[in-house]
């Protein structure tokens, strides 16, 4: 670094300022490399505004990315063994011209960056449940009529997590260097919220294609396999699409009812039946109660009105709960930019309540928990209780 260090000083002697003054980036370009490390096109550092590049690297415009990626606190995207081969992403190293720069993050960055929201989706597949519906790639971010998602996370109840996004090779992924149009399956840590490396898990092809599917063997320890399905793409409308399932596989033929009715209940002829959580129902794994966290994210009801403006609780405290549902209820408030109706009277205003009663007071209003993200975007704000500046 003592060559970018006396690159900083000349240059704040020459401008008069530091940097980076009122630049939001700032490159530096070397003709050639000094030292006995030269085998980079370019570098920089993370949550940073310097990048530095040498000879004519800097032309480049899919190494400038990579570069500004790095500044935005993103890590490398790899496949396989190697750190950089996941090039359905600019984190890898995918384009190296001065004409091809058209070029995305894949889902992991994309979900750490935030740019795309309301249009991402925690996704919690527990034994009896599933996830079905559309993504949409980001070049269609503003093309989006129907709210189809461009990201989900799926959830493992470890740090590591994985994101699944649509990789349509259109506008502004355009010059995408792998697996145009396919669905890509990226694994990282940190649940995807900061710097981390992250994995394609399509390893060599890099996605899948229509009627392909990938497993995540014992899913949430529950000794069984989770199946990520892409059930059809379609790119003859706008904006072009992939259909996804996700669901466990021993399910994916079971009666939706099945996983829904009360436990016990009665039959046409007033039986009670053995749906007791440990035996089969009509040959479909029964729903399991999920057991409660051991801590969890609580969120300020409304932006910047609180410091911090989320943070880690444990189950047993006590704090204020508002409700989202993902159908219109009667009198439930729902912003333009989400997806969900959310509300804080209950009835009532629910001021102190663990994490277990407040799911419970949310089930019995038909609905569930809010989602951090939901919070994060204001989807409950001002739906009442004085709410908005507390902790949910």
């Amino acid at each position: 670094m003592a060559i970018e260090n006396a690159i900083t000083t000349a240059v704040q002697l020459k401008l008069g300022f530091g940097l980076p003054g009122p630049f939001q980036q700032v490159m530096y370009i070397k003709h050639a490399c000094f030292g006995p490390h030269c085998g980079y096109a370019a570098l920089a550092d993370s949550n940073s505004w310097m990048s530095v590049f040498q000879g004519d690297y800097y032309k480049d415009a899919g190494v400038q990315m990579h570069e500004i990626g790095h500044n935005f606190g993103l890590a490398h995207s790899g496949m396989g063994q190697d750190t950089y081969a996941d090039h359905t992403c600019l984190m890898g190293n995918p384009l190296y011209s001065d004409t091809d720069g058209s070029m995305c993050f894949n889902p992991a960055k994309s979900w750490q960056l935030g740019w795309y929201f309301p249009f991402y989706k925690d996704v919690y597949v527990g034994v009896g449940q599933e996830w079905e519906g559309k993504l949409i790639g980001v070049s269609d971010y503003k093309n989006n009529p129907n709210s189809d998602k461009i990201v989900l996370r799926i959830e493992t109840d470890t740090q590591d997590d994985y994101f699944v996004g649509f990789n349509r090779a259109t506008g502004s992924n355009s010059d995408n260097d792998l697996c145009d149009n396919c669905v890509t399956v990226i694994k990282t840590g940190n649940n995807g919220e900061s710097y981390s490396q992250s994995w394609n898990q399509i390893n060599p092809q890099g996605g899948l294609l229509e009627n392909e599917f990938f497993l995540i063997e014992n899913h949430l320890n529950s000794g069984k396999t989770l199946r990520i399905h892409v059930i059809q793409i379609n790119l003859d409308v706008s904006p072009g699409f992939a259909h996804v399932s996700i669901k466990f596989e021993d399910e994916v033929n079971c009666k939706n009812w099945c996983n829904e009715i009360s436990i016990p209940w009665n039959d046409l002829v007033g039986t009670t039946q053995k749906c007791d959580f440990t035996e089969l129902c009509d040959g479909c794994p029964e729903c399991v109660a999920p057991e409660a966290p051991d801590d969890y994210w609580i969120v300020c009801g409304k932006k910047n009105n609180c410091d911090p403006p989320f943070k880690n609780a444990k189950t047993d405290e006590l704090h204020e709960v508002r409700c989202c549902s993902d159908i219109s209820k009667p009198g439930w408030k729902k912003k333009a930019s989400c997806d969900v109706w959310g509300e804080s009277e209950l009835p009532g205003c629910k001021h102190a309540e663990t994490y277990e009663s407040a799911d419970q007071i949310c089930k019995d209003n038909d609905a569930r928990l809010c989602t951090r993200l939901e919070l994060e975007g204001d989807c409950t704000a001002g739906s009442g209780c004085s709410h908005d500046h507390d902790h949910i």
